[in-house]
């Protein structure tokens, strides 16, 4: 009987416990589950990453050393085709000028050429002939006039004389190669270079174009 009375006793003083610690808990907060605590980094910084991530938004990119850029697919067994837009060969050029004193005619053909607007000419060969009265000594001297930066050229050719001559004209070969350049929008002018007797010079410019 007395211990059945001690065991009612710790019973007792055990349940007035428990009651004490529940009045004096406080309010309890449930975490939401829809929205986690946020995650801070403090170190290491910049965060390392490895594998496959995903991005959002403007990323700052900042060089380490040297940047090789290199093209996708390029190899040597499926290489990577250029083209050099100057080369003499992909725009060719080839003019025709006349020009004359006296009772000589060009026809058709003028004696000045305009270079494109955004083309540099550049002449490499010059051919053709010259005609004069045999009557005059005076030699021939054509030439041909050409402006690169605002300053003006007069480029001239020697007439060679040929050894047959009719009794009516004299007449004189040019052949000459030439590295003469015409800037954008000017003239190129042929000039007969015999000026007070009868003549007419004819000759053809080849060479090619380039992006001034």
């Amino acid at each position: 009987m007395k211990n059945y009375r001690v065991l009612l006793t710790v019973m007792v003083l055990l349940a007035l416990v428990n009651l004490a610690g529940l009045r004096k808990s406080g309010q309890v907060i449930a975490q939401n589950q829809n929205q986690p605590d946020p995650v801070h980094i403090v170190s290491p910084l910049p965060l390392p990453v490895t594998g496959n991530t995903t991005v959002s938004g403007s990323v700052a990119a900042t060089q380490s050393g040297n940047w090789n850029v290199g093209i996708s697919g390029n190899s040597a067994t499926n290489p990577l085709f250029t083209r050099d837009v100057d080369n003499p060969a992909r725009q060719p050029v080839q003019i025709e000028l006349c020009t004359f004193d006296g009772a000589f005619s060009c026809g058709s053909i003028f004696s000045s050429y305009q270079v494109s607007s955004t083309r540099r000419l550049v002449v490499e060969y010059v051919s053709g002939e010259c005609l004069r009265d045999p009557t005059t000594k005076i030699s021939l001297l054509p030439s041909l006039s050409t402006s690169v930066a605002n300053v003006l050229g007069d480029h001239k050719f020697f007439a060679e004389q040929a050894a047959v001559e009719s009794p009516t004209t004299a007449r004189h070969v040019i052949h000459q190669e030439t590295r003469i350049y015409a800037d954008p929008g000017t003239f190129v002018n042929l000039n007969p270079g015999g000026v007070g007797f009868e003549s007419i010079c004819a000759v053809t410019l080849s060479g090619y174009t380039i992006t001034p």
